[in-house]
C-alpha cells in the first residue's frame, strides 16, 4: 500500500519541486499539498481519523502560523505519523531550533539542503523502498 504523505509549504514552486525531488530519490507516495496552516488544519479536520497520514512534512516558518502548531493535531488523529519540520532558522536561528525540538518532530531537515541530506531525512521517515 502506498505511504500517504501531508506535505506543508506555503511557496508553491517549493513544494512542487521539493515533492518531485523526494520522487526522483525513489518515494513512491501519494501527497496531499497544503499551503497554509489553515488549510492543512482544514484538511485534517475534513479527513478525520479514518483516513491515515504516515508522514507530514512541514515548513515552520508560514504566513498564517508555524508549522510546528500542527504537531499537536497530528498526533492526535494520527499517533503513527512520522513528522519532518524543516526551515531555513535549523542551525542558523539556535532559539528557533530549540522550539523545533521541543515540538520532537522525528526529522529536522535545514533549508536549503542538500540532496544527500534529504536522501537521509527520507530514509529516517522510512520513505524510500528498503
Amino acid at each position: 500500500m502506498k505511504k500517504t504523505v501531508l506535505f506543508l509549504d506555503d511557496e508553491e514552486v517549493v513544494a512542487e519541486i521539493t515533492i518531485k525531488l523526494m520522487r526522483a530519490l525513489g518515494v513512491d507516495a501519494d501527497f496531499t499539498v497544503a499551503h497554509s496552516l489553515g488549510e492543512a488544519i482544514r484538511i485534517i479536520a475534513e479527513r478525520g481519523k479514518q483516513f491515515q497520514f504516515n508522514v507530514a512534512v512541514l515548513d515552520y516558518q508560514l504566513p498564517d502560523g508555524y508549522g510546528t502548531t500542527l504537531m499537536e493535531s497530528i498526533r492526535r488523529f494520527y499517533p503513527n505519523c512520522r513528522v519532518c519540520v524543516y526551515s531555513a532558522l535549523i542551525d542558523a536561528d539556535p532559539e528557533a531550533t530549540r522550539i523545533i525540538r521541543r515540538y520532537a518532530p522525528e526529522v529536522m531537515l535545514p533549508k536549503p539542503f542538500k540532496i544527500e541530506i534529504l536522501g537521509e531525512a527520507l530514509q529516517k521517515l522510512d520513505l524510500l523502498p528498503n
